[in-house]
């Protein structure tokens, strides 16, 4: 309920007329809490997880001018180990149980990249396509409340699943519309983002979405945008009270 919590800082630098360098430096502080809730007939427990991801990475990235109206680009998130602090507070209502347990793990999160193509057909469009794969199979979480063996994260053991490699398809254009005293801008994309685990028939699972967007260059100095993105997913889960069914 408080979601990730990332300080970033970039830069970008032209090597050549052709060739163009950037870096990001993340800084991961706090990656919210998870509550959950049972009421059994007249009883039931809460059991509050906070957790906290403490780590740095960077992204590196590449752009290749191949002529005046195509490029190539290319990033690469670096993998990092992490401290993952948890704590985890029981309360058993009924008996009036409270229980707090902590846990100061190492999370090692995989390495990802992304090649990329933009296109300018005409002055005023752009067109823009990416590959991004992230190796989730090899992402891992050591000593997590006393387990002596590594754990794949952020599934853990609560899954039936393992984990697998994801990737993401991602299109995009721009239209330039340009008035008297500023530029204005018309943006559009589709995406379809696999996620890290199957469903219950082991295939893959797939967020499809879009994205739109507007921006304007009013002066020399300041831009402004504005977006508005939805994306939406349908898999096969088991089935709650007949685990031989699946249900989408």
């Amino acid at each position: 309920d408080a979601g990730i919590d990332v300080l970033a800082f970039t830069s970008a630098f032209y090597l050549t007329d052709y060739l163009s360098f950037g870096i990001t430096l993340q800084n991961f502080f706090n990656s919210g809490s998870i509550t959950y809730t049972q009421t059994p007939e007249d009883s039931g427990f809460t059991s509050i997880y906070t957790d906290k991801l403490e780590d740095r990475n960077l992204i590196l990235r590449l752009k290749i001018k191949l002529t005046d109206r195509i490029f190539m680009g290319f990033s690469y998130n670096t993998d990092f180990s992490g401290t993952f602090s948890t704590q985890n507070e029981h309360q058993a209502s009924g008996d009036t149980i409270t229980n707090n347990r902590s846990s100061e793990a190492t999370v090692s999160i995989p390495a990802q990249f992304t090649i990329g193509l933009f296109l300018k057909p005409y002055t005023w469009m752009d067109l823009s396509f990416d590959y991004v794969k992230r190796y989730w199979s090899k992402a891992t979480i050591s000593d997590y409340y006393g387990e002596t063996e590594s754990l794949p994260f952020p599934v853990k053991d609560d899954f039936s699943f393992a984990q697998i490699d994801s990737e993401a398809l991602r299109f995009g254009t721009q239209l330039h519309i340009p008035f008297p005293k500023f530029e204005f801008f018309l943006r559009g994309g589709y995406f379809v983002d696999q996620q890290l685990f199957p469903d219950a028939t082991d295939e893959k699972v797939k967020l499809k979405g879009f994205a739109i967007g507007v921006g304007a260059n009013i002066s020399s100095r300041i831009r402004v945008d504005a977006a508005y993105m939805r994306q939406k997913g349908t898999w096969q889960e088991s089935g709650t009270l007949d685990n031989s069914s699946t249900v989408e």
